[in-house]
């Protein structure tokens, strides 16, 4: 169920007809895809239903996990697990679930992430954040390792690092 190149005008209206793509997945509208190893790219819409490895580019990009880039003007990642696991699982260790850059005019939503958001607006981490946030208007995570910085308002429960805003809120802190 796997191709290397998948040619698109809509998402149900793909050649050829496989939901794996291992290379490019080009769409005059929107393209669709399981999981993804390589380049999407449709200037309306891109989603990845299980697993991103690459680059998303179009308007709006959605992918449950994700491991590169997704440069929109609008990114949404959120970490799907199908059943509560206990506090001392493997799954629960990992301390963050998405990786890379998220690049976009308007907002980044993602749940755990480790890496760097940028944005003309606001960036959400639903959880655990590592690495660097910085956009025009409000930055927001659970816990922070990194730096939150050039937004009107940086807002944090944890920050081990750095905020830099007109506005810096967080509960508890460990840096500047």
């Amino acid at each position: 169920n796997w191709t290397p190149l998948k040619l698109s005008i809509t998402k149900n209206l793909t050649l050829p007809d496989k939901p794996n793509v291992a290379g490019i997945d080009l769409s005059l509208f929107t393209a669709e895809s399981g999981t993804l190893y390589g380049l999407q790219f449709a200037p309306a819409r891109n989603v990845v239903k299980k697993d991103l490895y690459g680059i998303q580019l179009g308007a709006m990009n959605v992918a449950p996990r994700f491991y590169g880039i997704q440069l929109g003007i609008w990114n949404y990642s959120i970490l799907y697990q199908p059943e509560p696991q206990p506090i001392d699982s493997e799954p629960q260790k990992k301390a963050y679930g998405n990786s890379g850059f998220q690049v976009s005019g308007i907002v980044n939503f993602t749940e755990k992430f480790n890496g760097v958001q940028v944005s003309g607006i606001a960036n959400v981490v639903w959880g655990d954040y590592c690495g660097i946030q910085s956009a025009g208007i409000y930055n927001e995570c659970t816990t922070l390792k990194g730096i939150q910085a050039l937004a009107a308002i940086n807002h944090c429960e944890t920050v081990n690092g750095i905020q830099i805003g007109l506005y810096n809120q967080c509960t508890t802190l460990k840096g500047i």
